[in-house]
């Protein structure tokens, strides 16, 4: 059952809500229903300020879901110690909403942590108040307003649908993924170009397979698959083990939205402050 089609705009006040009944799409149903049917988004940070404060800025900008009481975001800081402290306090200072995943504050760094990385979005998936869940990262840039729209658009409890990415070209882009840099950082990162690059390529079309981020899935079917695993597990990426054995014994197949395209600097929070 797809979710919604366009972003309709309606009132600032419940009532235009209430008055339009293509708000949540092709289906009649009212302002409460629409609520009770929320987006979770959430993004992992661990130690950045600087990318907290730019994805979060992406997503208030392109997400108007939010606005309107049908969507949520928040972070999990994947907590790690003597790293941390200050992305917590900057949090914080600035009201965004965030939990804390402290099971393992010796984690190691990357890649060695992906089991830590892993445990923290079936954390973050927990802590949810949506009904659906939608992960994101927070190297990555949308195109419009749209993203999240075409997600939901072509999702149904039968399939997990992710965005097409855009990549900075620093690692080969994997299914469907195009190599074209437009920064590899909040200070680099040429949006202008990259959104008139994004409107070239962004087609109605649904495809099977593709990358694993960003993504969208009812939050009980997540859980029902039993979330990702704690780790990669004989050389088998854990993203790759969750969509493709997990989901796949629940009838839930993958598949590639190509109206909804993300930009990804493939850098993460690494060299950044």
């Amino acid at each position: 059952m797809s979710l919604t089609t366009d972003p309709i705009m309606p009132d600032s006040t419940t009532s235009g809500i209430l008055n339009n009944p293509r708000f949540y799409g092709g289906q009649v149903i009212d302002y409460v229903q629409a609520v009770q049917q929320k987006i979770s988004i959430a993004c992992l940070i661990y130690k950045s300020s600087q990318y907290c404060d730019f994805i979060y800025d992406q997503v208030q900008r392109h997400t108007p879901q939010l606005k309107y009481g049908s969507a949520e975001f928040f972070f999990v800081v994947n907590f790690q110690k003597s790293v941390s402290e200050k992305v917590v306090e900057h949090l914080k200072n600035k009201g965004y909403k965030f939990f804390v995943y402290d099971k393992n504050p010796e984690q190691k760094k990357y890649p060695e942590n992906i089991s830590d990385i892993y445990n923290a979005w079936n954390f973050a998936v927990e802590k949810a108040e949506g009904t659906h869940v939608c992960l994101i990262n927070s190297d990555m840039a949308f195109c419009d307003d749209q993203w999240l729209v075409s997600l939901m658009h072509n999702y149904s409890d039968d399939k997990i649908v992710t965005s097409r990415l855009v990549e900075s070209g620093k690692m080969p882009s994997g299914n469907y993924g195009i190599s074209q840099f437009f920064g590899n950082s909040p200070e680099t990162y040429k949006e202008k170009e990259f959104k008139e690059f994004a409107q070239q390529v962004k087609i109605e079309k649904l495809s099977y397979g593709g990358l694993y981020c960003p993504f969208i899935i009812r939050k009980n079917l997540f859980q029902k698959a039993g979330g990702y695993p704690s780790g990669n597990e004989f050389g088998v990426a854990g993203d790759k083990i969750f969509f493709y054995q997990k989901l796949a014994k629940l009838g839930i197949r993958h598949y590639t939205s190509f109206d909804s395209v993300v930009y990804h600097f493939q850098n993460g929070e690494v060299d950044s402050e």
